[in-house]
């Protein structure tokens, strides 16, 4: 075939080999589809590929019919840069080229999104037809994952506030060069840009020779007039120690299976990411662990912070997210933690989140723990002996159809049982609705409809401690506190009752089951305020985050940062603490 024939959309991924020999002069071996390279020995460090596979029509998957699918690949380093280029109209074999093509290709990294922005810093006057912007958080009914505005000139319509919940998405511009209009793309998440415009090979090998010098320019990185969205700053060391780990927020509450040896098929779990030793400020890298308590399995996992890289023992196993139904693909462990970065937390007030560094917003010297305690607490010394247990020792599955009535009849000597009494005690009952959803998947421990008042209450509760102020008495709350705001303002919550009530199940209502029927035939999520609380009669709020020891300020950091995303989905945090009980 003669290259000079082939016309592709100019659209290129861009990866960077800084710090690495990758070369691309492998031999194509191995792969699982034919494979014919292009004759382009003229132009030097370009190399493309046509590749054959047969596929089956997406109505006749399960017939013998096949038609042949030709897809084409380009490879494009440009001599003395940290660049490569990748053109592909099949992703999934790129991926598989590019193992065997590009030596140390494991090395590679994706472009960050402010090297990306400079591709359109400077361009003359550009209009902006589509910016779309991804949540950097968790998604809730009033903060979508993604949002996008469409136009002629959008960039009024990002606000300032928006850059608390999103950094830059895709962005797509016009602008004048040479009397003629051109559009330009990026995709800061993916690492692309792309043109509107078809050309030839070495029309797209000059495109891409144009946007190294942009790429490598020497200025800012941010897109000019959306400079507010830029997501943080690049980092290779720990300004100061990391003093906790959780997973990514958009994880909360999705499903995560794992497949290794010895796990049984379909195996359901909600990893827990933990620091397992001190980092001393200036590090680079920790190690961390990461517990699957469903099937009793700790795995180490390291961190590369300057490579923003994760590896250890957790490479040898496979995650996949989404459940059997809406399974995103299966990959290595290291992979997932890099899709997903974790977010670390810094005892000078600092975030990391993919290898970049983000300010908190709150000044803890104006942070105050008691005011988030709620109005009304338990008094829970009239109830439980301080450090009671979580749940009480029935409920379990041994005793599925018969735990609604338990709640009542048993005198409480636990925190389950004292907060459900607690709660029943002054509520109007004939207006109240009142589920547990503990075990597996819950969006809280008890979800609380308050009819009259308009209310939902999503109770997430910790037992087993004494009084005191620790990080451990906090973090649970603070990551089950996430998970629930995926319910918050959505159809969702009802849905996810609906789907837990089956009778046999642990998950059943304490109370209120026909008024639930009632009110979920006309829900409207927009009309319900929500409050999420966090229950722990071992947790005191009366410390000083500011002045207190580092303990204290580490745990006032995480509390106001689990304040601040609830917040931002126009839901209220609330805590049910010790409430000097004892």
């Amino acid at each position: 075939m003669n290259p000079d024939n082939i016309n592709l959309y100019q659209s290129v991924t861009v990866l960077s080999t800084a710090g690495t020999e990758a070369i691309v002069d492998g031999d194509v071996t191995d792969v699982g589809f034919d494979v014919m390279e292009l004759a382009l020995d003229s132009w030097s460090n370009l190399r493309g590929f046509i590749t054959t596979d047969s596929e089956s029509p997406i109505w006749g998957t399960d017939t013998i019919l096949e038609t042949k699918q030709y897809d084409l690949h380009l490879f494009y380093s440009p001599a003395e840069t940290d660049l490569l280029f990748e053109s592909t109209s099949n992703t999934g074999q790129m991926k598989e080229l590019r193992e065997v093509v590009v030596e140390d290709s494991e090395e590679l990294r994706r472009v960050d999104g402010g090297q990306l922005s400079r591709v359109l810093q400077s361009l003359e006057n550009p209009k902006y037809r589509v910016t779309g912007m991804t949540n950097t958080s968790i998604a809730s009914g009033s903060q979508p994952g993604y949002k996008a505005y469409y136009g002629d000139d959008v960039q009024g319509a990002v606000h300032h506030s928006d850059a608390r919940n999103y950094a830059h998405g895709h962005t797509l511009a016009t602008f004048e060069s040479d009397e003629e209009t051109v559009t330009r793309g990026v995709s800061s998440g993916k690492a692309k840009v792309w043109s509107n415009s078809k050309a030839s090979i070495e029309e797209l090998k000059q495109w891409c020779d144009s946007l190294v010098e942009r790429l490598t320019a020497d200025t800012e990185s941010g897109i000019q007039n959306l400079e507010s969205l830029d997501p943080g700053d690049p980092v290779d060391c720990f300004a100061a120690s990391p003093f906790a780990v959780t997973l990514h927020p958009k994880l909360a509450g999705t499903p995560i299976e794992i497949a290794g040896d010895n796990i049984a098929d379909d195996t359901t779990v909600k990893p827990d990411l933990t620091i397992e030793t001190d980092v001393a400020a200036s590090s680079d890298s920790l190690t961390a662990v990461m517990r699957f308590e469903e099937i009793d399995l700790e795995v180490s996992c390291s961190y590369d912070l300057a490579a923003d890289s994760w590896g250890g023992e957790i490479s040898d196993f496979e995650v996949a997210t989404g459940g059997p139904r809406r399974r995103s693909g299966w990959m290595d462990g290291d992979e997932f933690l890099e899709e997903h970065p974790p977010v670390f937390f810094l005892e000078n007030g600092e975030i990391i989140i993919g290898g970049k560094q983000h300010s908190s917003e709150t000044d803890l010297s104006r942070f105050d723990p008691a005011t988030f305690t709620a109005t009304s607490s338990p008094d829970w010394g009239e109830y439980i002996q301080e450090g009671a247990d979580e749940k009480p020792d029935w409920y379990n599955s041994d005793n599925e159809g018969t735990l609604a009535n338990r709640w009542e009849n048993n005198d409480p000597s636990t925190v389950f049982e004292a907060l459900v009494r607690w709660l029943m005690e002054r509520r109007d009952l004939d207006e109240y609705v009142l589920f547990c959803d503990d075990e597996g998947g819950e969006a809280a421990d008890f979800i609380e409809f308050c009819v009259d008042e308009r209310d939902i209450n999503l109770y997430h509760c910790k037992g087993g401690y004494s009084a005191g102020v620790s990080l451990g008495r906090f973090k649970d709350i603070y990551q089950q506190t996430v998970r629930s705001l995926r319910y918050v303002d959505k159809m969702k919550l009802v849905d996810h009752v609906d789907k837990r009530r089956t009778p046999g199940t642990l998950q059943h209502f304490i109370c209120g089951e026909k008024q639930y029927d009632e009110l979920k035939a006309e829900f409207n999520p927009a009309t319900w305020d929500y409050t999420i609380y966090g229950v722990n009669p071992g947790f005191r709020t009366d410390f000083d985050p500011e002045s207190g020891t580092q303990s204290h300020r580490n745990v006032g950091r995480l509390l106001s940062e689990c304040v601040e995303q609830v917040d931002q989905c126009n839901a209220e945090f609330k805590l049910l603490d010790w409430n000097d009980s004892w």
